[in-house]
């Protein structure tokens, strides 16, 4: 209805973290249970992963939940059109830190993530070149990822700003 598409991997990701938030919910969140947490933890994060490391074709940009979630952003309720763009850039700014964050956890992750199989940093002899792997496939500009979009729109809106703040 809002074109939104979530792959098929993606909606599983978030039918797996549903299904444990609800079983969780039945045991009355057990604080006591740390590998059930652990478990709910990486889960959301692979499916945060599979959000950034998204690969498609430049025309198919808005159908990422990401790219339509940063859109949604720029919408200002109250007044019914968009917000001016020197306010709307620090949301994206704050997507940009937080992706990059993920993205460095998940290319060097500082402990195993037992659930997904992933190892941890020590599994990596060069650092730097698994790193540059990641950076290279999902954040370069002209990579056909989610983060590249938002880097853009990113660009773009602080060019706005600029011009915002030289008007007034």
């Amino acid at each position: 209805m809002y074109g939104i598409e979530f792959t098929e991997e993606q909606y599983q990701y978030l039918q797996e973290y549903y299904d444990m938030c609800l079983e969780e919910e039945d045991l009355k969140w057990n604080v006591e249970d740390i590998d059930m947490r652990g478990a709910l933890v990486e889960k959301l994060f692979r499916f945060l992963i599979s959000l950034l490391c998204q690969q498609f074709p430049q025309e198919e940009q808005p159908k990422s939940p990401l790219c339509y979630f940063t859109g949604v952003l720029g919408i200002h309720r109250e007044r019914r059109g968009f917000r001016p763009a020197s306010n709307y850039t620090k949301e994206m700014a704050a997507i940009v830190w937080v992706a990059r964050l993920l993205f460095l956890e998940y290319a060097l992750p500082k402990y195993p993530y037992e659930h997904l199989g992933l190892p941890d940093r020590k599994h990596y002899p060069k650092w730097g070149w698994r790193m540059e792997d990641i950076r290279r496939e999902h954040m370069l500009d002209g990579s056909d990822s989610p983060f590249n979009a938002v880097v853009r729109l990113l660009k773009v809106g602080r060019k706005m700003g600029e011009q915002e703040r030289t008007v007034l």
